[in-house]
């Protein structure tokens, strides 16, 4: 990497708009963080970004708790990433390149280090990780992990990638990454949901629209009439909304979501 890594006014402008923009989003793991993808692959220059959660980080044994995908839709072969992932479960073996990485990360939790910081390039060639990027269609990457608080053994991990034949990322890039993840880390686990709990998206779209009514304060008469459906079928609805939730009443439901500092009204109700 080359360059100043010194982020400028617009960058700081850019990054602040960027979490206020996550929180209204952070009720839904998936939908925050591939929101967070594209827009800093957009800044960045990233073509491709896992954004996902790892255990194991400290004695180099990642597992994967969960990960938001962006980028695949450009034309990159996601089939040889798959299949190469398994192959490599197969042998309980895990990226040079990654492995490599995370013993930088005992030294400097949230280190943000490109591809060619981490490996020499003769090391890279040599590497399993390099065929597996030229199936991919890709070359150069950048890692930032960063620890998430009060949560022990868990990681926060971020990776984006360069389509092949691109340049490298730059110091700047690579600041930029680092320092919008670490303005999301404190905000994973309240406003910004992680990936083990109930995601709003996973109920169907009538479910949410009465979610939706019951966080504006909305009893069973106004949301039967503000929907078009019966009193019955909305409060099977609601009890289905409190078993998802793990609530047992709508005060409940309604403190879990200011607790959280979820946004109201919530950004998935048209989806």
């Amino acid at each position: 990497m080359g360059a100043s890594s010194a982020l400028r006014a617009e960058d700081w402008r850019i990054l602040i708009r960027l979490v206020g923009e996550c929180r209204e989003l952070g009720d839904e793991p998936h939908t925050w963080r591939a929101h967070f993808a594209r827009q800093v692959g957009r800044r960045i220059g990233g073509d491709l970004c896992y954004f996902g959660e790892l255990a194991g980080c400290d004695i180099q044994k990642p597992k994967d708790l969960g990960v938001t995908e962006w980028g695949w839709d450009a034309g990159f072969d996601r089939a040889s990433w798959l299949a190469m992932l398994r192959d490599l479960h197969d042998k309980a073996s895990v990226p040079i390149t990654v492995l490599t990485y995370l013993e930088k990360l005992r030294e400097e939790n949230g280190v943000c280090l490109a591809r060619s910081d981490v490996l020499t390039e003769r090391e890279w060639a040599r590497s399993d990780d390099a065929r597996i990027s030229e199936a991919i269609g890709t070359d150069h990457a950048v890692f930032c992990f960063r620890s998430i608080p009060g949560v022990a053994g868990v990681h926060s991990a971020l990776q984006f990638h360069r389509e092949a034949n691109r340049r490298d990322f730059s110091r700047r890039d690579a600041a930029f990454v680092r320092e919008s993840h670490a303005a999301l880390i404190a905000l994973v686990g309240g406003p910004l949901a992680r990936f083990n709990e109930p995601s709003s998206r996973d109920l169907p779209v009538r479910v949410r629209r009465v979610l939706a009514c019951l966080l504006e304060g909305d009893g069973d008469k106004q949301i039967a009439v503000r929907l078009g459906l019966s009193a019955h079928t909305v409060n099977e609805y609601t009890k289905a909304i409190f078993r998802h939730f793990l609530v047992r009443s709508r005060p409940e439901l309604l403190a879990r979501w200011i607790r959280r500092g979820h946004a109201l009204p919530p950004a998935w109700v048209e989806d």
